[in-house]
C-alpha cells in the first residue's frame, strides 16, 4: 500500500491538479452514506451498460434545467456530460486553451 503522506497537500503553493484527492474532513462520511445508498437502487445495473459519448438524454435536460435556474438557457446538445468535477475542469480547459507547439 502507498504511504499516505504522499496524498498530503501542501499548505501554500500552487494548486496541484495531478491528484483527484477528495475534499479534506468529512469526505469518507458522505461517500459511505452514498454508497450505501447506491448499493440498493434497483435501477443500478443500468449503469453498467455502455453509455453514449453524449450522456443519458436525462441527464443531459437536468442540465439544462439547473442552467436555467441561473438565467442560462441552454439546449440539450450544448451540454457536456463529464465524471466529476476534475474531468469537467480538463474537458474546460482542452475546450478554451490552445495546445503548445
Amino acid at each position: 500500500m502507498k504511504d499516505l503522506a504522499d496524498l498530503s497537500r501542501p499548505g501554500s503553493g500552487p494548486i496541484g491538479l495531478s491528484r483527484n484527492l477528495p475534499f479534506p474532513g468529512v469526505s469518507g462520511r458522505y461517500l459511505s452514506r452514498t454508497l450505501a445508498e447506491l448499493s440498493g437502487a434497483p435501477e443500478l445495473s443500468a449503469f453498467l451498460d455502455h453509455q453514449s459519448e453524449k450522456g443519458l438524454v436525462h441527464h443531459l435536460h437536468g442540465g439544462c434545467d439547473w442552467l436555467a435556474r441561473t438565467g442560462v438557457k441552454a439546449d440539450p446538445d450544448e451540454i457536456v456530460i463529464t465524471c466529476g468535477a476534475q474531468h469537467g475542469t480538463l474537458v474546460t480547459l482542452m475546450a478554451v486553451a490552445a495546445p503548445r507547439a
